[in-house]
């Protein structure tokens, strides 16, 4: 009886313990088979989130809102964009985090090896100095309302702050992640944010609109995969000296730093790429980096510092496209370029300076780029050409002293230079191109050596157009073959180019013909008139000094494709510009007067000859006024005029004892003996000199 009323009590009180409330949790949540531990505060928004992190789902804060009223619409989601008083739920403390990421068994009982929590506000100093966080992390869109402090910490997976606010910065100097380490889509970083010695083994990624107040400092962060910056701000510093980067640097898509990129010692495996609406306040500066494939700064990239690329190293190319201003020197010193150097569309207001850097392939400077300040490529080696062409504007000087091409140097094609081209000891392989562009100031070939032509001239292109205050130096060059039409040594208003032309050599002159009529014959085909003015009128000192090497070298040519009498007419032209000349002393230059007159300079030693003959006619002449009666018949007047003249020939007995009767003749026959020895002996003199 009495089993029968115990039986019967515990049915009527089962409704009764079924209608005690459970415990409160997020809506949809259920209970985790471990709760979190006593002693502790634990508000209910932080038991709802553990139960929904155990069972394996991100703890969304924002589903226990208070209802929204008629008129309002949902709370954002970031704490950081609420109006007045963030709701209770959305709170979750620095200790409830701390927690469930490092201590057991709440790190290794969830279902999944992830605490990821959205619209979160975490209050208080969230410190994970040295420890072990084995799960992935993620805080979206929430907020931190004081520093987040991970030194030395160690992420196994990865660590994310996506459209977060870390309103007291973010200090993880020594932070290890196993993954990837994200503040994306407009994560807010209000103080500093360091990660200097940072290792992370994904990719460190800060775009898509993120902003960071203080900048960014990791020097000696190493990177296991890529860096993407793009679109985000940076109000400081971006440092990441020494760091070293497994895949690319991607800072495209509008970035903004507001103080120094600095790069400096930098190793990255793959690409950098700056630019498409980058804006730069400060320096860019990657000096000693070492880049394994491609350096790209495009898009309107504009920079209001110093680009310092001195004694970079990259594996592929360095182009600049499209971009500037560069307020600043952009600075590539003693680089090491494995590709092409290509610079177009882009603008210069300070000196580009790439001395001693060396290019593997071909260097491009051109495609409508200006360069305001001084382009020094000084001691540059580049493997294939060099191209300065496309519209390029060069306003200031250019520096190539000493540069080495192997390939070709092109100058051509509409591009102006405004100021001075220096291109001395230059070492070029192949040609050198002039054509179709316009040159203000002076050009400097000297000590050059070209090794196929010079080519001032060619078919289907306009002439090298020369300022008024241009020049052309080719002072001791050395090339295979000079090309150019008469018309491109003449400036638009038809005076010569002032040319040096003093150690010139070439083998030949020549080439391709040009197709405008107006340009004048090409050089080889050029009249022995045409050719001595390009010597004489386009060298403006030509007339103060004996210079004869100009002379000596055309003739040379001239000689060696055939053109001996050409050549004849050169060395006499040399020889007048010696007696013309200012420097030639007064006595020498008389000499020279009488070799004229007499063998025209030694280079017609015939010239002679019709002296002789003159003097034989004038001796006939005057022997009619004779009273010798054996010149009375006019062949003894002919071979006695004929035996004075020729000092080698002994009179014929008949005419050797002959009383002219009449001093003035007497005397004029001495002087044609005279006379005669001295042409003889100046034509014996002149066919030795020939002779050799």
């Amino acid at each position: 009886m009495c089993r029968l009323a115990l039986i019967c009590l515990i049915v009527l009180a089962a409704p009764a313990l079924a209608e005690e409330d459970p415990p409160r949790a997020l809506p949809g949540a259920v209970a985790c088979p471990a709760g979190l531990p006593a002693g502790h505060d634990w508000s209910e928004a932080e038991r709802g989130a553990w139960d929904r992190i155990c069972r394996g789902d991100p703890a969304e804060m924002d589903l226990a809102d208070p209802k929204p009223a008629d008129a309002a619409g949902p709370l954002p989601c970031n704490p950081e964009r609420i109006a007045g008083e963030v709701p209770a739920n959305r709170r979750l403390s620095a200790d409830f985090l701390t927690l469930i990421l490092t201590r057991e068994p709440y790190v290794s009982i969830a279902a999944r090896p992830e605490v990821y929590i959205y619209c979160a506000d975490v209050t208080g100093s969230l410190n994970l100095r040295n420890e072990d966080v084995s799960v992935a992390f993620g805080l979206f869109e929430s907020r931190a309302t004081e520093e987040v402090t991970l030194y030395s910490a160690s992420f196994a997976r990865s660590l994310l702050f996506n459209g977060s606010t870390l309103a007291g910065g973010l200090v993880g100097d020594g932070l290890s992640v196993g993954g990837d380490l994200g503040l994306r889509n407009g994560t807010e970083v209000r103080q500093t944010l360091r990660l200097m010695g940072a290792r992370i083994g994904g990719d460190l990624t800060i775009s898509g609109g993120s902003d960071l107040a203080v900048g960014l400092l990791a020097d000696r962060a190493d990177i296991g995969g890529s860096v993407f910056l793009g679109g985000s701000r940076f109000h400081g510093d971006l440092r990441l000296i020494g760091a070293k980067v497994g895949g690319n640097i991607e800072a495209n898509d509008g970035i903004v730093v507001t103080g120094e990129l600095a790069m400096d010692r930098i190793s990255v495996a793959g690409n950098v790429f700056l630019g498409t609406g980058g804006h730069y306040g400060g320096d860019i500066r990657l000096v000693d980096a070492g880049i394994g494939q491609n350096l790209q700064i495009s898009g309107g990239a504009d920079v209001a510092g110093t680009l310092q690329a001195d004694r970079a190293a990259m594996g592929g190319s360095l182009g600049i496209s499209g971009s500037g201003p560069f307020r600043g020197d952009v600075q590539l010193g003693r680089a090491t370029i494995g590709s092409d150097l290509s610079i177009d569309g882009s603008t210069f207001e300070k000196r580009l300076i790439v001395e001693g850097a060396q290019i593997a392939g071909s260097a491009l400077l051109g495609y409508g780029s200006r360069f305001a300040g001084q382009v020094r490529l000084l001691g540059v080696s580049v493997g294939t050409n060099l191209s300065l062409t496309n519209d390029a504007r060069f306003e200031s000087d250019v520096w190539a002293d000493n540069i080495e091409i192997g390939g070709n140097l092109f100058l051509n094609l509409n591009s102006r230079f405004a100021a001075g081209l220096e291109l001395p000891n230059a070492r070029i392989e192949g040609m050198a191109v002039l054509g179709n562009s316009a040159f203000d100031g002076a050009v400097r070939f000297d000590n050059a050596r070209i090794g196929q032509v010079l080519m001032l001239s060619a078919p289907n292109a306009p002439l090298p157009v020369w300022g008024s205050a241009a020049r052309l130096s080719l002072r001791n060059a050395a090339m295979a073959a000079l090309q150019a039409d008469m018309g491109a040594w003449h400036r638009p208003d038809g005076s010569w180019l002032p040319t040096e032309l003093t150690g010139l050599t070439y083998d030949r002159l020549g080439g391709e013909r040009a197709s405008d009529p107006a340009a004048g014959p090409n050089m080889a085909d050029a009249s022995i008139t045409d050719l001595l003015d390009w010597i004489e009128k386009s060298q403006p000192d030509q007339r103060l000094h004996y210079d004869p090497q100009p002379y000596a070298q055309l003739a040379a040519v001239l000689e060696a494709q055939g053109g001996t009498r050409a050549a004849d007419a050169v060395r006499y032209a040399r020889t007048e510009h010696r007696r013309t000349a200012a420097s030639t002393p007064y006595g020498e230059s008389l000499l020279l007067f009488f070799s004229r007159i007499f063998i025209g300079y030694g280079v017609y030693p015939f010239r002679a000859l019709w002296w002789f003959l003159a003097l034989v006619v004038a001796g006939i002449a005057v022997a009619r006024f004779s009273d010798a009666p054996q010149l009375a018949r006019p062949m003894s007047r002919f071979w006695y005029s004929v035996e004075t003249a020729f000092p080698l020939m002994d009179p014929s007995s008949s005419l050797a004892d002959v009383n002219h009767g009449r001093r003035w003749v007497e005397q004029y026959f001495h002087f044609q003996k005279v006379a005669g020895f001295i042409l003889a002996t100046i034509l014996v003199g002149s066919l030795t000199l020939l002779g050799g």
